[in-house]
Parts: C-alpha cells; sequence; structure tokens
C-alpha cells in the first residue's frame, strides 16, 4: 500500500498526520515553502504571494485519488473569500502512518515548523482581531 507512494507523498501524509482535524490548504503549502527554504528534500517550484506549489497541488489531487486524503471546501464568512480549501487525513492515511518512513532530517524540520505555527496560533489566540 505505501509502497505505491512517493517520497514527497509520504511527506504530505507525515504532516497531515500532525493535523488529524485537518489543515487549511495555503498553510499546507506554507510548511512545505519553509521545509524546502530549511534544506528539506522536496524539489518544488513556489509561486509567491500567496504562496502555491503546482506540483505541490498535482500531488494532492493524486493523493485524493488513492483515498488517503479527503479536502473539504469551508465557508470562511469573509467578503472576500467566499470558501477554504482544508485537507484532512482518510482512514486510509491514517492507518498507513504506521508503514511510511521519510529521513530524519526532515522529519525533524517538519517537526519544528509545526510547532512554530502551533506557537504561533496559541499566541494570537488571546488577541482581539480588529
Amino acid at each position: 500500500m505505501t509502497r505505491q507512494l512517493t517520497a514527497l507523498e509520504r511527506r504530505v501524509i507525515y504532516v497531515l498526520d500532525k493535523f488529524k482535524g485537518g489543515i487549511n490548504i495555503r498553510k499546507l503549502y506554507k510548511i512545505f515553502y519553509h521545509l524546502q527554504q530549511r534544506g528539506g528534500k522536496v524539489h518544488l517550484t513556489f509561486n509567491m504571494n500567496p504562496i502555491y506549489s503546482p506540483e505541490l497541488d498535482e500531488v494532492l489531487e493524486k493523493l485524493e485519488k488513492k483515498g488517503f486524503i479527503k479536502k473539504l471546501y469551508l465557508l470562511t464568512g469573509e467578503y472576500i473569500g467566499l470558501y477554504t480549501c482544508v485537507v484532512m487525513p482518510s482512514e486510509k492515511c491514517i492507518k498507513a502512518m504506521d508503514k511510511i518512513s521519510i529521513p530524519s532530517k526532515d522529519k525533524d524540520i517538519i517537526d519544528s515548523l509545526i510547532e512554530e505555527l502551533k506557537s504561533k496560533r496559541r499566541g494570537n489566540a488571546g488577541k482581539n482581531k480588529r
């Protein structure tokens, strides 16, 4: 089952395992952008403003077709954006996590990026948005 996954697909699944409740697709693009900037072996091209990678988008489409992820489109409630895409791991993805291996260097970078992201979210949780 996991032999059919590319190295990049395994990294995507590893990240999604950290966000079992789902992650906004824009944040996912940012994580992989910073992973590449910090020396992770993802070999993607990125367009800026907003950060976007067509290759990562293709990988997400393949994972969705294979049944490893689900994409949900949620209403944002904002005037300028009608919806946002949230990527969630499927049951198949969660079961496959035990068999998936990625290099420890990339694991460390991903874990530190996710910890930074979560700490920023905790830091902004108490602040009022205006």
